[in-house]
């Protein structure tokens, strides 16, 4: 499927490379150059397949008592357009986040604050796994914008760790090996599997 077709794409195209993380995961994605200007923003995609159905993925995405397993700073007060998710930032920072677009097992989106995060799950072609595809929709570049970016990697990281039951990774170990990755997307305007 070519990420220019899916309805959520906000009509973004973008060059494909893969990470080199050790994730190796298969896509069909038709290539061109990224043609954004600062003024438009930058979408940031990224690609990953999870070890699990994706309503089970959908549970860990959204059920507090789940996500609290790979993101203890995350909880959603009200899981619906219009709802709010409530973030606790490393500096013990409280934020409230509008969440914009709810399909269950298939589609959440919300804003994350001058920005937008969706994750939009697809079916793998192997029973009991789900493409992820996430995409972070950045208003302006910031010197934060990397930092953000591959917080939320590692995270993700941690989720397809759980579902695989294997131990988590240190949290920082993961973030100095994502980080200058991350930086590097963001400079080139390309998207990666995770």
């Amino acid at each position: 499927m070519s990420e220019q077709n899916h309805h959520h794409d906000h009509e973004h195209h973008h060059h494909h490379e893969h990470c080199g993380c050790g994730h190796d995961h298969h896509h069909d994605h038709s290539s061109s150059l990224d043609d954004l200007s600062v003024k438009q923003g930058l979408t940031i995609e990224f690609f990953g397949t999870f070890n699990a159905s994706p309503d089970l993925l959908w549970k860990m995405l959204t059920e507090n008592s789940q996500l609290k397993r790979w993101y203890p700073g995350l909880e959603f007060k009200q899981l619906k357009p219009g709802g709010s998710l409530l973030v606790k930032h490393n500096n013990g920072e409280l934020e409230e986040m509008m969440v914009l677009d709810v399909e269950p097992s298939n589609y959440l989106s919300f804003a994350w604050g001058m920005n937008t995060i969706s994750l939009e799950l697809n079916p793998s072609e192997k029973i009991d796994q789900t493409d992820l595809i996430f995409t972070k929709w950045l208003a302006d570049v910031e010197e934060k914008s990397a930092e953000e970016v591959t917080n939320w990697m590692v995270h993700l990281h941690s989720l397809a760790n759980l579902l695989e039951e294997k131990a988590i990774v240190s949290y920082e170990e993961k973030y100095q090996e994502l980080y200058p990755q991350v930086v590097e997307m963001i400079n080139q305007q390309n998207e990666f599997e995770f």
